[in-house]
């Protein structure tokens, strides 16, 4: 199955500028890998080979400044590059200037660039330049959501795929949430299941393993290893990394995962909607995004039963359907009174417009003082207004004028 994968502007981290894929970026990454030794390339980065490592002391072989922002290539990268549906890492990058002073960047920006891992830093970054020791630091709370995310989405592929439900694409929309286009026969009466039997998976706590396969191997076949980019016969393209979930799942991806399935805690599908034909678009959250979820609701929840005055979730429910219910009825109910007092008003404006005036320039102008609203009815809204004006031009001739205040 082919996956279309999309990150929205929110998971980058604002202001930032995009680095533009050509030139010099190109040029960087081309420099960098026609050095001896070239550097890590994607696919082997420490990242992906230990994604639960936090820092990396390595070195700086290759920088280029661009609109105020320095773009670097380091021997290797514990900060992983956008792909596989999965946001670029944050955190910073750390080292030391000729002069000794020690000089923190902030990390805008990971890049895969022609297999070259890119790290784009926000500022000049003076100091830094090939052959100077850098330390990379992530952005842990950022590092273990993204993992949370993949990792959950995997164990919910997996499951949907044994139900005949397979994934079209996935998408880490914001924080908290993540969606994965199911596509099947009755992907909506497929869900209750595919929940309970993935969370049947992440309380067995299995391991989650990464493996580096040749494409032309026969354990990507013999193994049943899915893949939406599996190599054509002949190709070079070097290894494959094969992230697999014991007893559930081979996957060809790049991401950086958990180590084990029981890390997600709890996985929780939290609705759908029909996004074309035979395609549904699933949300859910897991791990601390569903913590972080659960603690909102509660405090959504305390709010209601202090409006209701009632502590039952059922009972809060009946009740706010019940105002609910009755706000439209009262909604009803004020339009058809301004209705009435629009009529009155228009009566009472229109002999006011038609008296003799001593000035001719204020004949046939009305002023209408609607109040503040403290009468009972509350301030007039765009039909109430539009009422009283059709009224008043019921009852005066052409080119009468009606004031509103």
């Amino acid at each position: 199955a082919l996956f279309f994968l999309f990150f929205p502007p929110s998971l980058l981290s604002p202001p930032f500028v995009p680095p533009s894929m050509s030139s010099p970026l190109t040029l960087l990454s081309a420099h960098a890998l026609s050095l001896s030794p070239p550097p890590t390339l994607c696919g082997s980065l420490h990242c992906q080979v230990s994604s639960s490592c936090r820092s990396l002391s390595t070195v700086c072989v290759s920088v280029v400044r661009t609109d105020g922002q320095t773009h670097c290539v380091f021997q290797d990268s514990v900060l992983f590059p956008t792909g596989g549906g999965q946001p670029h890492d944050l955190g910073t990058v750390s080292y030391a200037s000729s002069s000794g002073e020690s000089t923190s960047c902030s990390v805008r920006c990971v890049s895969n660039v022609s297999r070259c891992c890119v790290v784009t830093l926000g500022g000049p970054c003076e100091g830094l330049s090939p052959g100077v020791r850098c330390t990379q630091e992530v952005d842990w709370e950022r590092r273990v959501r993204n993992m949370q995310a993949h990792t959950g989405q995997h164990v919910l592929s997996a499951v949907a795929e044994g139900l005949a439900v397979a994934t079209r694409s996935w998408c880490l929309t914001d924080a908290d949430a993540v969606t994965v286009d199911f596509a099947g026969q009755d992907v909506p009466g497929s869900l209750a299941t595919i929940e309970d039997l993935a969370n049947e998976y992440v309380r067995s706590d299995r391991p989650i393993t990464a493996e580096w396969l040749s494409a032309g191997s026969a354990d990507l076949g013999s193994r049943g290893v899915r893949s939406r980019l599996l190599p054509k016969a002949g190709a070079t393209l070097g290894p494959l990394r094969v992230v697999t979930i014991d007893g559930l799942d081979s996957s060809t991806c790049c991401g950086t995962h958990l180590p084990s399935t029981g890390r997600l805690r709890m996985l929780k599908l939290l609705g759908y909607e029909r996004c074309s034909k035979g395609v549904v678009r699933v949300s859910f959250a897991a791990g601390e995004a569903l913590r972080r979820r659960m603690e909102r609701i509660v405090v959504h929840v305390r709010g209601v039963a202090d409006v209701v005055k009632d502590r039952d979730l059922d009972k809060q429910l009946e009740k706010v359907r019940a105002l609910a219910e009755g706000r439209e009825a009262d909604k009803k109910r004020v339009k058809a009174l301004w209705s009435r007092v629009a009529a009155m008003e228009a009566r009472s404006a229109a002999a006011f417009a038609l008296l003799p005036s001593t000035f001719a320039a204020d004949r046939g102008v009305a002023v209408v003082d609607l109040g503040d609203g403290g009468g009972g009815l509350g301030k007039p809204d765009r039909d109430a207004l539009k009422a009283l004006a059709d009224a008043y031009l019921g009852e005066v001739e052409a080119g009468a004028v009606l004031v509103l205040s």
